[in-house]
């Protein structure tokens, strides 16, 4: 019995559970580091809307825009204060940025309690990604062209390339027409 204590395959395999505990250890307190930070972001969104009240009031005006050509001049054309455009691209950006994030918290996780929360997200995400506003830049700063109704890339994107994927392979949950009552 005491040979046993003395082989090194005894001690690799020790060692490898105290990591693998290590790990498991690990990724359950990133896990929870992640999905705190997602709530933040959250609470970052109502402060941003609160303190913006007449910049998404605009911006959810334009949810039946039947154009995604709002932002393509890079300045405002409608008569809009500078001011109110840069506020309603800001509002797009974090919704875009946030989005990202929730792919990255929650769709990349394999934990079978996550996936009923994941799908949640999904569709909040793709209700939201139907606005015109957040659809335009969503195309344009992630590179995609509609081709036949598919998404193709078209170059780099400013968002991580496992993202881009995932709202190309689901463009027909976010094709439809936006409806201002879900934001």
């Amino acid at each position: 019995m005491n040979d046993i204590f003395s082989t090194p395959a005894f001690w690799s395999a020790l060692f490898a559970l105290a990591s693998a505990i290590a790990a498991g250890f690990s990724y359950s307190v990133n896990r929870r580091s992640l999905t705190s930070k997602l709530m933040d972001r959250l609470y970052d969104l109502d402060k941003l809307i609160l303190t913006n009240p007449k910049q998404y009031y605009l911006f959810i005006e334009q949810s039946h825009r039947p154009t995604l050509d709002y932002f393509a001049t890079g300045y405002p054309q409608n008569g809009a204060c500078p001011d109110d455009y840069f506020k309603i691209k800001g509002i797009v950006y974090f919704y875009l940025n946030l989005f990202d994030e929730i792919f990255n918290t929650y769709g990349n996780s394999f934990a079978v309690d996550t996936q009923q929360i994941w799908a949640s997200w999904q569709h909040w995400i793709f209700e939201r990604l139907k606005h015109p506003l957040i659809k335009e830049l969503a195309l344009k700063r992630c590179a995609l062209q509609e081709v036949n109704g598919v998404l193709r890339k078209t170059g780099p994107s400013v968002f991580t390339d496992r993202f881009v994927d995932f709202i190309s392979e689901n463009y027909e949950k976010w094709r439809g027409q936006c409806d201002k009552m879900n934001f």
